[in-house]
């Protein structure tokens, strides 16, 4: 039972190794052209899919302290002054593509915006992760999708589709 939780416990370490890396990524300029995030973000789907097959107990999703809070990243100026030039139709575009990146299996918000900007074919530029999240979260309060954990924070969330039974 010991060495089932260590492993659990690594497997958790990478995956929020791996989320870090496509925020920082995200965070980078240009980056879309150096990296493939869609496939950092398979490979957390991946991972996170065997440790919830090999290990079904899910441990709940940490809250998030203040310390994470205080480091959610807010909007710029330019950053809002960017998405309050967006039209109606563009808001409704990214809405639909966070949307067909969700699924009915819990995924991170970091990695469902991540993939989301990386494999757009919507050719908005300038828009930040947070406002993708925001969308999110948006669309959780609509009760569109379904959440868990801090929405405030793309690492502390996930969201799936509504499961209909």
């Amino acid at each position: 039972m010991q060495h089932d939780e260590k492993t659990n416990k690594l497997l958790t370490e990478a995956l929020d190794k791996l989320e870090l890396a496509i925020n920082e990524i995200i965070r980078r300029e240009n980056s879309k052209e150096k990296y493939n995030i869609s496939k950092l973000g398979r490979a957390i789907g991946l991972i996170t899919e065997f440790q919830k097959q090999t290990f079904p107990k899910k441990t709940k999703l940490k809250s998030s302290s203040p310390t994470d809070l205080a480091s959610t990243p807010i909007l710029t100026e330019r950053q809002k002054e960017k998405i309050a030039k967006l039209t109606k139709d563009e808001v409704n575009n990214i809405d639909k593509l966070l949307l067909k990146n969700i699924t009915p299996q819990w995924q991170k918000v970091a990695k469902i915006v991540g993939i989301s900007m990386f494999s757009s074919p919507l050719k908005i530029k300038d828009i930040p992760d947070i406002y993708y999240a925001q969308r999110i979260e948006k669309m959780a309060k609509k009760g569109i999708i379904e959440s868990q954990g801090n929405l405030q924070s793309m690492r502390h969330s996930e969201v799936r589709t509504i499961n209909k039974k």
